[in-house]
């Protein structure tokens, strides 16, 4: 005998609820009725079989006749009453018990419903938890932000934070995470009354949240963060995040400067808070289009500013960068502090500012430019005296061999101001030895008035180190 199941079972008219609408000539199956009760979710009229409105009907029809007969003293009416009642009862009743019990599959949906919230808590729970304790272990929770540089380096901050984020996306799924975290990170908690009064975990958690929902929310997170940065009820360390989360979603999600030129709008902030994270996160971020923004904050009144913004030129691999940061030097009105903060960004990358200060020399050397680059001249002595020494040695070798016309004057003074007599006399004793007769002694006589400055003493000795006079080289012709 086959089994019936709600597949194969098929209900009748009188027992189809009154809101169920079937195809005319087919079958109507309890399963059918099932699945439109669960996808419609109907009123309680509307999941009820005709057979048991109708026998309601019918009883609320005799009771009305039945007090009718009482009321005129008329048997028929009486009796016509009680047996429309009595069979309007027994319908009802029929109804219920025979047609499909829908309270049932109501109930099944309520304990599914609630099992399934049981465990989507759960497993938020555990999200959170893992997202929490990868940000904690990272330093990348508040406080910590400005030295969680976000690098494509995978042993970088960055690239071990966003190397644990799609771990978490692979294991909960991107929409499933992505509704988590717009549920922990609510308006409501944002502000900065409610914030404080949360217990430090719930505040790393949303600190947590706002970086990985960076990372992996749709487009219109950008303008969330965007908002909760200019927010000034909000915590520092929650817009410190936001900072951050902007700087990660450009590295390594998109990519293509729009939240560069985004949070260049946001250097013109009456905020310093604004103005110094956000030039934090131009340097992070390193986009050369950031510049000439940056070389503007150069003279922000604000020292913190200053000193953000000269970082981040020092960060980003530019010539202009290095420019700025040199004419930011030298033209700092003297400045100690000036000096200190353009010298500690150039060093930040001290290969590539000597390589771009020496590039700018040699286009003068090589007749590109004709006027001499004095500034890039005197960072390069200041931020690498070795390095500078062995290129103003190249410079006189070249006046030497004959591929310079006139005794290049900055060279000379780039040797003999600064460095100590056994350099000097070690430098020149290899320019003699590879240069013509003629120009050295030229070379010679130009070197000798610059030494003397320092004294007569220490010009004899250097001289007499290599061979010559003082007397001798100040009296030719």
């Amino acid at each position: 005998m086959p089994v019936v199941s709600d597949a194969t079972k098929v209900v009748s008219f009188p027992f189809r609820p009154i809101g169920f609408k079937g195809r005319k000539g087919h079958e109507i199956t309890a399963q059918e009725i099932k699945d439109w009760y669960q996808k419609e979710k109907p009123n309680f009229i509307q999941s009820q079989s005709f057979l048991t409105i109708g026998g309601a009907a019918g009883a609320v029809i005799g009771v009305v006749l039945g007090l009718i007969g009482f009321k005129k003293d008329e048997r028929m009416w009486k009796w016509l009453g009680g047996f429309l009642a009595l069979v309007g009862v027994i319908a009802t009743g029929v109804g219920k018990l025979a047609g499909i019990n829908l309270d049932a599959v109501e109930a099944v949906n309520k304990t599914k419903s609630k099992s399934e919230k049981s465990k989507d808590g759960s497993e938020k729970e555990n999200f959170l938890e893992e997202l929490g304790k990868t940000t904690k272990d990272l330093n990348m929770s508040s406080g910590f932000c400005k030295h969680a540089d976000y690098e494509t380096d995978p042993n970088s901050f960055g690239g071990k934070y966003i190397k644990s984020v799609n771990s978490l996306v692979e294991k909960y799924g991107k929409q499933q995470i992505t509704k988590w975290l717009e549920e922990v990170i609510v308006d409501e908690k944002l502000q900065s009354e409610t914030f404080v009064k949360l217990k430090r975990e719930e505040q790393e958690n949303i600190c947590a949240a706002i970086l990985c929902s960076s990372l992996i929310g749709d487009g219109n997170v950008v303008e969330k963060l965007l908002g909760y940065i200019n927010d000034n009820n909000l915590p520092e360390s929650v817009r410190e995040n936001c900072f951050l989360g902007l700087t990660g979603r450009e590295v390594f999600v998109q990519k293509d400067h729009v939240i560069t030129s985004k949070l260049m709008s946001q250097l013109n902030s009456e905020d310093s808070f604004v103005r110094i994270k956000t030039a934090t996160s131009l340097g992070k971020i390193k986009d050369k289009k950031a510049v000439e923004a940056l070389n503007n904050l150069l003279t922000d009144p604000v020292v913190e500013v200053t000193e953000e913004a000269a970082e981040a030129l020092g960060k980003i691999k530019d010539p202009e960068a290095i420019r700025a940061l040199g004419r930011f030097y030298n033209f700092g009105g003297g400045k100690r502090y000036v000096q200190g903060i353009a010298m500690t960004a150039l060093e930040k990358d001290k290969d590539y500012a000597t390589q771009c200060l020496i590039e700018t020399l040699n286009r003068y050397y090589n007749n590109e430019i004709s006027e001499y680059p004095h500034n890039e001249s005197f960072i390069l002595d200041k931020l690498d005296k070795d390095k500078a020494a062995n290129y103003h040695t190249n410079i006189l070798k070249r006046y030497c061999a004959g591929e310079i016309n006139e005794v290049p004057n900055q060279a000379v003074s780039g040797l003999t101001d600064t460095l100590e007599e056994e350099k000097i006399i070690r430098l020149l004793k290899g320019i003699i030895s590879e240069s013509k007769d003629g120009r050295v002694r030229e070379l010679l006589r130009k070197i000798t008035y610059n030494l003397l400055r320092r004294g007569e003493d220490v010009t004899d000795r250097i001289l007499k180190a290599i061979g010559y006079e003082i007397k001798t080289l100040l009296s030719d012709p």
